[in-house]
Protein backbone atom coordinates (compact mmCIF):
# COMPACT_ATOMS: atom_id res chain seq x y z
CA UNK A 1 0.00 0.00 0.00
CA UNK A 2 2.94 2.61 0.97
CA UNK A 3 4.45 1.32 -2.91
CA UNK A 4 1.04 2.20 -4.41
CA UNK A 5 1.10 5.61 -2.69
CA UNK A 6 4.45 6.74 -3.63
CA UNK A 7 3.95 5.72 -7.11
CA UNK A 8 0.84 7.53 -6.79
CA UNK A 9 2.45 10.75 -5.65
CA UNK A 10 5.01 10.35 -8.14
CA UNK A 11 2.85 10.19 -11.08
CA UNK A 12 0.88 13.16 -9.67
CA UNK A 13 4.31 14.97 -9.86
CA UNK A 14 5.32 14.07 -13.19
CA UNK A 15 1.44 14.79 -14.30
CA UNK A 16 1.20 18.22 -12.65
CA UNK A 17 -1.40 17.19 -10.61
CA UNK A 18 -2.07 19.17 -7.65
CA UNK A 19 -1.36 16.96 -3.93
CA UNK A 20 -5.14 18.17 -2.89
CA UNK A 21 -6.38 15.94 -5.87
CA UNK A 22 -4.13 12.74 -5.44
CA UNK A 23 -5.09 13.17 -1.86
CA UNK A 24 -8.79 12.93 -2.21
CA UNK A 25 -8.41 10.09 -4.65
CA UNK A 26 -6.75 8.34 -1.80
CA UNK A 27 -9.10 9.43 0.72
CA UNK A 28 -12.25 8.23 -1.48
CA UNK A 29 -10.88 4.50 -1.70
CA UNK A 30 -9.82 4.36 1.77
CA UNK A 31 -13.40 5.53 2.35
CA UNK A 32 -14.83 2.98 -0.01
CA UNK A 33 -12.81 0.49 1.66
CA UNK A 34 -13.84 1.77 4.65
CA UNK A 35 -17.72 1.27 3.68
CA UNK A 36 -17.53 -1.48 2.19
CA UNK A 37 -16.45 -3.45 5.51
CA UNK A 38 -19.09 -1.90 7.34
CA UNK A 39 -21.62 -3.50 5.09
CA UNK A 40 -20.11 -6.72 5.28
CA UNK A 41 -19.72 -6.64 8.81
CA UNK A 42 -23.82 -5.38 9.33
CA UNK A 43 -24.56 -8.45 7.11
CA UNK A 44 -23.03 -10.61 9.02
CA UNK A 45 -25.15 -9.35 11.71
CA UNK A 46 -28.23 -9.81 10.07
CA UNK A 47 -28.77 -6.26 9.72
CA UNK A 48 -30.04 -5.73 5.90
CA UNK A 49 -30.88 -2.12 6.53
CA UNK A 50 -27.91 -1.11 8.13
CA UNK A 51 -25.91 -2.84 4.67
CA UNK A 52 -28.04 -1.08 2.11
CA UNK A 53 -27.19 2.10 3.90
CA UNK A 54 -23.67 1.39 3.75
CA UNK A 55 -24.13 0.47 0.04
CA UNK A 56 -25.93 3.40 -1.10
CA UNK A 57 -22.55 5.31 0.47
CA UNK A 58 -20.34 3.34 -0.85
CA UNK A 59 -22.33 3.78 -4.32
CA UNK A 60 -21.85 7.79 -4.05
CA UNK A 61 -18.46 7.40 -3.02
CA UNK A 62 -17.39 5.39 -6.24
CA UNK A 63 -19.61 8.03 -8.26
CA UNK A 64 -17.32 10.76 -6.55
CA UNK A 65 -14.30 8.76 -7.57
CA UNK A 66 -15.30 7.98 -10.83
CA UNK A 67 -15.98 11.61 -11.44
CA UNK A 68 -12.71 12.48 -10.29
CA UNK A 69 -11.02 9.88 -12.26
CA UNK A 70 -12.81 11.81 -15.59
CA UNK A 71 -11.13 15.11 -14.27
CA UNK A 72 -8.10 13.57 -13.94
CA UNK A 73 -8.51 12.09 -17.43
CA UNK A 74 -9.29 14.91 -18.82
CA UNK A 75 -6.98 17.94 -17.00
CA UNK A 76 -4.08 16.05 -16.62
CA UNK A 77 -3.50 13.23 -19.08
CA UNK A 78 0.25 12.58 -18.37
CA UNK A 79 -0.83 11.32 -14.75
CA UNK A 80 -3.72 9.27 -16.00
CA UNK A 81 -1.63 7.67 -18.59
CA UNK A 82 0.96 6.75 -16.34
CA UNK A 83 -2.07 5.70 -13.83
CA UNK A 84 -4.30 3.88 -15.68
CA UNK A 85 -2.48 2.75 -18.86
Amino acid sequence: MLTESLQETSAGAFGGVPDTLIQRKQSLERLIGSTEKKKFDALLQHNEGLAKQFEQKAFQLEHELEVLKRDLELNYPKYFKLKYE
